[in-house]
């Protein structure tokens, strides 16, 4: 039996290996359930288009946004780092509204 292993893959597919890219000053989290997720990680199963276009135009410029499981915590919710702040939004517009206003 061969083991692939995701460190494999991204080499293979040319991907920067870890310490190669550099660290964005704020992180922007959506939590979302992990099932749910694709590719490219700015798209996700039952998520608006408005939010995925949000999520992917602030991206850069020292920012990062993300998704991080849901886990036991709410099926949506905002962590921004490094300042530690949480929010429930009420729902998917006013999520984009705000990934919008943070880009």
């Amino acid at each position: 039996m061969v083991r692939l292993f995701c460190t494999d893959l991204a080499i293979a597919k040319g991907e920067p290996r870890e310490g190669m890219g550099a660290l964005a000053e704020r992180h922007l989290f959506i939590r979302w359930p992990k099932g749910k997720w694709r590719r490219p990680r700015y798209m996700a199963a039952d998520m608006s288009e408005a939010l995925q276009a949000a999520m992917k135009t602030s991206m850069g410029h020292g920012r990062y946004v993300g998704l991080v499981d849901s886990g036991d915590g709410p099926e949506l919710e905002l962590l921004s780092f490094p300042d530690g702040r949480r929010y429930v939004p009420a729902d998917q517009v006013e999520t984009a509204e705000l990934v919008a206003a943070s880009g």
